[in-house]
């Protein structure tokens, strides 16, 4: 499935707003360049990524800070490990801060984090996948 194309792995915690968002994000997104994979909590559901993403994995997550963190960590780590994914793209606080401790240590990656205020990220994502300084 990959054949050239930059693979992303959202990671999502926070539904409402957020998913709405990589919903829109994912419609729009060129599928012949993109291969997309969304790990997030159990607020999201399946059926509305039908067509959207090449994967859908559901992790334990939530909004609190906890014990539960470690373990949300944990699995994010595994799917990095399994997807090998371009770009880590971590949408909300709680997803932000879980999929940077999970990146750590692990090569070649790029851990982003959706801001409504700044445009910025996007073409940080993309200066990062791409590995081209005039990007």
């Amino acid at each position: 499935m990959r054949k050239n194309k930059i693979r992303i792995l959202h990671v999502a915690q926070a539904a409402g707003g957020v998913d709405r968002y990589i919903r829109m994000l994912l419609k729009y997104l060129d599928k012949e360049k993109f291969e997309n994979i969304l790990v997030c909590s159990q607020d999201f559901r399946e059926e509305d990524y039908r067509g959207l993403v090449d994967s859908f994995e559901q992790i334990e997550m939530t909004r609190a800070i906890g014990g539960n963190d470690l373990k949300a960590i944990k699995s994010v780590r595994n799917m990095i490990k399994r997807y090998n994914p371009d770009i880590v793209y971590a949408h909300s606080s709680k997803a932000g801060a879980v999929a940077r401790v999970a990146d750590i240590g692990l090569k070649n990656r790029c851990v982003c984090r959706n801001s409504r205020r700044n445009d910025a990220i996007h073409r940080t994502a993309i200066r990062c996948s791409c590995n081209d300084p005039a990007a």
